[in-house]
């Protein structure tokens, strides 16, 4: 059905961290490892795709789309309006990431030098039964990072491979949904070795949305508890100076609204196809979104960039709150869609010393077959920018 699949394929050019996208879900202890340097993995700047970029991360209340699955786990059978009728659905999203080095970014705020290179492709497919939804969503990163061991300058090659099923069922007014989460990093010395380290973990991340139906309304949240990985495999010799002791993904609880205006219906009392089509409204629109993350501390640790950058003074890491907010505007009805947004990035070892971000971006409909969008975002701050530009299905 027309609509109902999205293709994203962006390439931007900008840094990641050992936080990016993938350190978004959850890691657990694994087994015991050698004491080391403890990291912490909060990722501050949003790394996602062009539409959640574009409206500055504010999307927890929306949770539309398979690329939003590492959002908001609801995201596995919530509906865009012109599916609610339909018993079966089904949804995919493809987003692709390279990366260079450039002067003057700084992921972290913490004035250290970029890495070298980094790649990032996010694959996500959900299917659709009624009221039920499962999907997967599989995110695999690696970049490489110039690194001084014994006196001899050597690259460093960081994998990661992160799985996440879940599943999520939808009530007239609710829908909730929880995500089995599933990593493995892998650390080697050239893209074509061997690794000579590793860490696993597995966790969940839990989320929902509240939508009264023919309300403008939506309101969404998610729960993330504290998870810690070890080493469990390496080099001993190498475990100590580049490998961490353990990487912390500290809790986080994260609430959103959302409102939309005009002729599209924003919550439709879906039938599923066994009930009374619903009345929609389709055309211009406008919505605007806000999300509120508190993310906890993480105690004797260093940032990830700290870490690659071999420093290895630990502290006590306190929490932080960041802010999010955009709005989303249909100005040509389906052929434009524009957005923009804020959020307030905070410094993880000095929360009140952080940085505010501007979003924005566009989607530009084409009928080529099928209903296309071309898109484009960007993410600018005080020394960092984040350009990019997407292909997929106008939905």
């Amino acid at each position: 059905m027309e609509g109902a699949h999205s293709l994203v394929i962006a390439v931007n050019r900008r840094h990641l961290s050992l936080s990016s996208a993938a350190c978004a879900l959850l890691w657990c202890a694994s087994s015991a490892a050698q004491e080391g340097t403890r990291v912490d993995l909060h990722s501050g700047p949003v790394i996602s795709s062009g539409r959640v970029i574009g409206l500055g991360g504010a999307f927890l209340a929306v949770a539309e789309g398979a690329d939003s699955q590492l959002i908001n786990p609801a995201a596995y059978t919530m509906r865009p309006p012109h599916t609610v009728d339909d018993w079966f659905d089904w949804d995919f999203a493809l987003s692709w990431f390279d990366i260079g080095a450039r002067d003057g970014i700084d992921l972290d705020q913490s004035g250290r030098a970029a890495f070298e290179d980094a790649q990032l492709l996010q694959v996500g497919f959900n299917l659709k039964f009624g009221r039920h939804g499962f999907g997967l969503i599989v995110a695999q990163e690696s970049y490489t990072i110039s690194r001084t061991i014994d006196g001899v300058d050597q690259q460093l090659v960081y994998g990661q491979v992160v799985p996440s099923f879940g599943y999520a069922y939808a009530w007239d007014t609710f829908t909730l949904g929880v995500s089995l989460v599933g990593s493995n990093a892998e650390i080697s010395r050239a893209r074509d070795q061997d690794p000579f380290a590793e860490l696993t973990g597995a966790g969940f991340l839990l989320g929902g949305v509240y939508h009264v139906p023919e309300s403008p309304w939506r309101f969404g949240a998610t729960l993330r508890t504290q998870s810690v990985g070890k080493n469990f495999r390496g080099d001993t010799e190498a475990v100590n100076t580049l490998v961490p002791g353990a990487i912390v993904l500290p809790w986080s609880v994260s609430i959103g609204a959302a409102r939309m205006w005009g002729a599209r219906t924003f919550n439709p009392l879906n039938s599923y196809g066994d009930g009374q089509p619903a009345t929609l409204g389709r055309g211009r629109y406008l919505m605007a979104t806000a999300d509120l993350v508190l993310t906890g501390p993480t105690a004797d640790a260093v940032t990830a960039q700290a870490f690659l950058d071999a420093d290895s003074q630990s502290q006590d890491i306190p929490a932080s709150l960041s802010v999010h907010a955009g709005a989303e505007a249909e100005v040509i009805a389906d052929r434009l869609r524009v957005r923009t947004g804020t959020y307030y990035e905070p410094d993880r070892l000095a929360p009140l010393e952080g940085r505010w971000h501007i979003t924005g971006g566009a989607d530009l409909g084409f009928e080529w077959g099928w209903k296309w969008r071309l898109g484009a975002v960007f993410d600018a701050a005080d020394a960092y920018l984040n350009l990019g530009v997407g292909l997929g299905l106008w939905r």
